[in-house]
């Protein structure tokens, strides 16, 4: 039986590559927006800290000074906040961009998977085929030897 060559071979080895590209990239992305989404939350903890802080100040009768200090890193917690929050929507957009595209690109590898298999099937069913029309032959000509050389001995059929 001859070998079984897969034409798909190469196309297949580039789909399992660029899964495994697509792959990296997402554990990436999904490593940035982890960072992203905990500075977001020490931020988050930063400014209840800051205000709690002021609320401890006024309630001991904090000097203006001091209180303005605290009003003023509570109001740049704020803006940080929002900008992380900006930050991590982004991320979390760009992570699910990418669990997208390698839910395609397995797709993509599944399809040629099955293409390939389908072709093999078909190349192992012709290989059957033609070991079957073969086995045929060879009872065939066995049975004509023994017809033939049974006349020629002057046998008579069973």
């Amino acid at each position: 039986m001859p070998p079984y060559y897969s034409p798909l071979e190469a196309l297949l080895k580039a789909r399992k590559y660029r899964e495994e590209v697509v792959c990296r990239e997402m554990m990436e992305q999904a490593d940035l927006f982890l960072i992203e989404k905990t500075q977001l939350e020490e931020s988050i903890e930063a400014a209840k800290s800051a205000a709690e802080q002021l609320s401890m100040c006024q309630k001991n009768g904090g000097l203006p000074a001091e209180l303005q200090s605290h009003y003023t890193f509570i109001q740049y917690h704020e803006k940080k906040i929002k900008q992380q929050q900006e930050k991590v929507a982004l991320r979390s957009e760009a992570l699910e961009k990418k669990r997208e595209e390698l839910k395609e690109v397995v797709q993509e590898r599944q399809i040629v998977e099955k293409i390939e298999t389908r072709k093999k099937e078909a190349f192992l069913e012709e290989i059957k085929k033609k070991e079957n029309l073969l086995l045929d032959e060879v009872a065939s000509r066995q049975e004509w030897r023994k017809r033939h050389w049974s006349s020629l001995r002057g046998d008579k059929e069973p």
